[in-house]
């Protein structure tokens, strides 16, 4: 019986994978990228409830499920990675770095058993390769019409949706949620805080005072980036749903603009302080002493460096958004005169 059962379920996980994969070859790139990010999301979500109770899936279970799971998102990004290899599609594969940076680290470390330490700077590098690689490939390489305003309307497109996703998913929940974070602390739930404590370590010490629960200036951080972010999706919402030939579409718009060029003048500032704070430190905050028996000195110019790399763009983006921001407008109001 046993046999039996294990011959059916390799079966099923057969014919589940060779299902998918016929999906996704018909697939237009879009629906793919959108399949990748739903996959992406499922094998974190799989991978905490497996690992952290057996009540949501016996261990007999828990390794054929992942692997299914990761069967299914790397097929989804199939596409993307031929086009990658063929056709030069360098924002897909920054895409599939950046989502799959923290689901694959997090199966590497909980359920393979592998370094913490060394899997979080993995992670981080990941993370901040692939934000990197969304933002700076619109503007290396030529799209749309080819021309610099182009690139850079590409560019400050894929970095509002960076910038207030890391806002909305990880920001909040972080500023909201710090005595769950410390309950589960060093677990799957709470692995990206965690990762980026490598560089910061301020942003997983969840037991500061009373007051705030994390460190003030993290706290105060988390809540200028959060409901500014929300601000931005609210206004980026609108502006998406207005019909470029209604009035109502040049109202939106310049609300956007101005939206995202005081959040981004704000976010410029503060990141500023932020790296110049670490600096001047000389990375204190920065993970380099003997932590559990591990010896981390060695991956602290790695921490310093993910530091950097996760943080660049705070600084980079939003001098190139007033640029986006003045094209922007001088095309509205070229299409106004023209009518």
């Amino acid at each position: 019986k046993a046999a039996k059962s294990s011959t059916l379920k390799s079966r099923y996980c057969w014919v589940g994978f060779c299902a998918v994969r016929q999906i996704t070859r018909r697939m237009e790139m879009r629906f793919q990228t959108v399949l990748l990010a739903i996959n992406g999301v499922f094998v974190a979500a799989l991978a905490a409830l497996s690992i952290s109770s057996e009540h949501w899936l016996s261990k007999e279970w828990q390794l054929p499920v992942v692997i299914y799971a990761a069967a299914n998102l790397l097929l989804a990004g199939y596409g993307i990675f031929t086009k990658a290899l063929t056709g030069g599609d360098v924002e897909g594969m920054s895409l599939i770095l950046f989502l799959l940076s923290t689901p694959a680290t997090c199966f590497c470390v909980f359920y393979c058993g592998m370094d913490k330490n060394e899997w979080a700077i993995l992670n981080s590098y990941g993370f901040s390769l692939g934000m990197i690689g969304l933002y700076v490939s619109p503007l290396v390489l030529a799209d749309g019409d080819g021309t610099w305003t182009s690139r850079v309307e590409l560019a400050t497109r894929n970095w509002v949706v960076l910038s207030v996703f890391t806002e909305i998913v990880f920001q909040i929940p972080h500023n909201l949620f710090p005595d769950q974070l410390h309950a589960v602390k060093g677990s799957v739930l709470e692995w990206p805080f965690a990762a980026y404590g490598m560089s910061d370590n301020r942003w997983n010490q969840y037991d500061h005072n009373e007051i705030y629960g994390l460190h003030p200036q993290v706290w105060l951080i988390n809540w200028n980036d959060a409901i500014l972010g929300a601000l931005v999706l609210w206004a980026l919402v609108f502006a998406a749903r207005a019909e470029v030939a209604s009035p109502q579409y040049l109202h939106y718009n310049r609300l956007l603009i101005l939206l995202v060029l005081f959040r981004d003048a704000t976010l410029w500032r503060e990141t500023v302080e932020y790296m110049w704070d670490h600096h001047r430190l000389e990375y204190k905050f920065t993970v380099s002493d003997d932590v559990s028996g591990a010896i981390l000195g060695v991956l602290r110019p790695h921490a310093v460096a993910c530091l950097w790399l996760v943080n660049i763009l705070w600084l980079i983006a939003p001098v190139l958004s007033v640029v986006w921001a003045y094209h922007t407008m001088q095309s509205a109001h070229s299409a106004r005169a023209a009518k």
